[in-house]
């Protein structure tokens, strides 16, 4: 769930706070790498599941800096983003899926004094999530759709102590636990869904930077008309003080809100997915509208998908 059907977004992000250049992000902002694959936030049957890749893009000249500021970056800095996320999700147990996601990035920041370019493998993700029916209730007498997801986000690589390149990893452990809900409105087309969750994050050790911890939620209204589906959706972000070399950094804190639009349409056996990245509001995060290209696909009998999921993610971290 993290992005309207998986948009699981991936963009730079600083490698500090104010004019600090920028470092390649192998997240996203938002909670988790791919929403429900249904409003009634149901898990896959075993042996069930789906695939879903997307294509991700972003062009920006500006940031939101420390004070959370819309502005350019600093000498004429100029980011580029573009990645492929592939996620899969495979019911393991009744009442019990495992999902995993896989980001390759290829990132591009110029400014005056140069260019600097770094492509490959971006952060892995893993979760399980568990539903009602792992302990004997029908998700169906429940007057709304629930299910737990907890994961771990692993350095996909080394990371670098070049500051002439831009990493591709956060270079650290990230664990994640949420809680979804989802509502279908009986007799239409359409449901509600969301989520809401925090992030631990570990330290990295070759940068002396720990992380802040991060809350995060998701939500969204959306349907389908015949072929077509369309999902609107809000997503927050919400970092607390990383310390950096032991020292804590209140300007240093992430922040993020945007809308996250998506639309749908059945494409052979799948469903081909268009989506944007709307921000509002951010801090020590990328600016800029982004795109979104994706191709959902699942197997199994299953409830008729009003919209897959398309953003993870946020984007970054």
């Amino acid at each position: 769930m993290k992005w309207p059907a998986a948009v699981l977004a991936v963009a730079g992000l600083l490698a500090g706070a104010g004019d600090a250049q920028p470092q390649g992000s192998c997240t996203v902002p938002h909670g988790s790498p791919a929403s429900p694959t249904n409003g009634f936030v149901l898990t896959e049957a075993p042996g069930h599941g789906w695939l879903q890749v997307t294509l991700y893009h972003l062009d920006t000249r500006n940031q939101y800096d420390a004070d959370a500021r819309s502005r350019p970056y600093f000498a004429d800095g100029h980011l580029v983003t573009t990645s492929v996320v592939a996620t899969a999700v495979v019911g393991v147990l009744r009442g019990v899926d495992v999902w995993g996601q896989l980001p390759v990035h290829r990132l591009v920041f110029e400014e005056v004094s140069g260019d600097r370019r770094s492509t490959g493998l971006g952060d892995p993700r893993f979760y399980v999530r568990v539903g009602p029916d792992l302990f004997g209730v029908r998700p169906g007498a429940l007057p709304l759709g629930v299910a737990f997801r907890a994961g771990v986000k692993l350095p996909g690589q080394e990371f670098p102590v070049d500051n002439q390149l831009i990493p591709l990893t956060e270079g650290q452990r990230d664990w994640e636990a949420l809680v979804e809900l989802g509502k279908r409105f009986e007799s239409t087309p359409f449901y509600a869904m969301g989520w809401a969750g925090y992030r631990w994050r570990e330290e990295n050790v070759k940068r002396f930077t720990k992380p802040g911890n991060e809350r995060f939620a998701y939500l969204a209204v959306g349907g389908a008309l015949g072929s077509v589906s369309l999902r609107i959706g809000v997503q927050g972000l919400w970092g607390e003080e990383p310390l950096i070399q032991g020292y804590q950094l209140p300007t240093a804190q992430r922040r993020m809100l945007e809308f996250l639009p998506i639309v749908g349409r059945k494409l052979g056996p799948g469903e081909a997915q268009l989506g944007t990245r709307l921000p509002v509001s951010g801090r020590n995060l990328p600016g800029g509208t982004a795109v979104s290209l994706g191709y959902f696909l699942a197997w199994g009998d299953r409830t008729p998908v009003p919209l897959a999921d398309l953003t993870q993610p946020s984007p970054q971290r």
